[in-house]
């Protein structure tokens, strides 16, 4: 799989965050596995999780296994994982390819959940994430924190902006949803 610029997209979420009102815990774990999956969601508890790296075709999420290939965790299978927790993440982002599917599987689980509809160039996912966090933080409410990562991609000239897709529960109001 190419290489992705994923500590680039971690320090530019940081930088974005940092100076704004809102309060984020921003952590990351590089070369994740399923156990470091499994960690992040027992351990951590996090009211956001986002995934950045590659996705397949039929909505899997791609980790990384100890020798470097890659482990498929199926929509289906995170779903359980995440519906079997007594605390689940209010927002869950997966910034990688063909992660529409995945959402669809993730929201009765979740208040929230932003998938990508087809293959994601690295710089328009990076561009993404960096402006959604940045309204975030700012307390902009969830729809129109996904417009303005969206209206970026094209004021950046990327021609992306038909890729991300915001998924809500049923009883979520995007446009009155804030996390914070």
């Amino acid at each position: 799989m190419p290489r992705l610029r994923l500590a680039e997209e971690a320090r530019s979420i940081e930088d974005k965050l940092r100076g704004t009102a809102a309060r984020f815990r921003f952590e990351s774990t590089w070369g994740a596995g399923p156990d470091d999956l499994l960690d992040a969601l027992v351990d951590a508890s996090p009211d956001i999780l986002h995934f950045a790296g590659h996705g397949g075709t039929n909505g899997a999420l791609l980790l990384q296994t100890t020798e470097g290939g890659a482990h498929p965790v199926a929509p289906a299978a995170l779903a359980k994982l995440i519906a079997a927790r007594p605390w689940r993440p209010r927002l869950v982002v997966l910034n990688c390819c063909y992660s529409a599917i995945l959402a669809n599987a993730l929201r009765p689980h979740v208040d929230a959940v932003v998938g990508m509809r087809g293959e994601v160039p690295d710089e328009a996912a990076r561009q993404f994430a960096v402006q959604l966090y940045r309204a975030l933080a700012q307390r902009d409410s969830l729809a129109a924190a996904f417009d303005t990562a969206r209206a970026a991609l094209m004021v950046h000239n990327l021609a992306a902006d038909h890729l991300p897709q915001l998924t809500v529960r049923s009883d979520v109001d995007p446009h009155r949803y804030r996390l914070f």
